[in-house]
């Protein structure tokens, strides 16, 4: 019993080192201002989502803000729309869930005006699952049935 904790105890700090040298490389992504443009963004996306936002939504929230700011000097609104995303989400995450969707409907309307269909269904259906939650079922049939189309 003892060697299986052990080797638990081996393989989680494994994945946690892997995943800090992971950061550490894409906030290295993030500084160097002579990567290109669309780099740095995913880069920074995947820092806000893939680093924090269900262990911190709060630092999650701060990289998005930090994403949809460096995204819209390069009127880049696939990010701004990612960035929305990720901000409703760490609301959600808190169950915070007004401020969740008013960002979930931020990112949605940029998602509709550059017709980025797989973005839009996401979205569409957090802010069912959202309504499912605050049982406004009615309005949360209407998300999911806009997911599906």
């Amino acid at each position: 019993m003892q060697k299986l904790v052990t080797s638990l105890v081996v393989v989680v700090f494994s994945f946690s080192a892997i995943a800090q040298i992971n950061l550490d490389s894409l906030f290295g992504v993030w500084n160097d201002s002579l990567q290109a443009d669309s780099s740095r963004l995913k880069a920074m996306h995947k820092i806000s989502w893939d680093g924090h936002i269900f262990s911190q939504p709060d630092s999650a929230f701060f990289y998005a803000d930090l994403l949809e700011k460096e995204a819209r000097k390069f009127q880049n609104k696939v990010f701004i729309a990612k960035a929305f995303n990720i901000k409703g989400a760490s609301f959600y995450v808190q169950s915070n869930y007004e401020q969740a969707l008013d960002n979930y409907n931020n990112g949605l309307k940029i998602t509709e005006e550059i017709g980025d269909k797989k973005s839009e269904a996401s979205i569409c259906s957090n802010i069912g699952v959202i309504y499912s939650i605050q049982k406004k079922y009615s309005q949360s049939l209407i998300y999911f049935q806009k997911t599906l189309s």
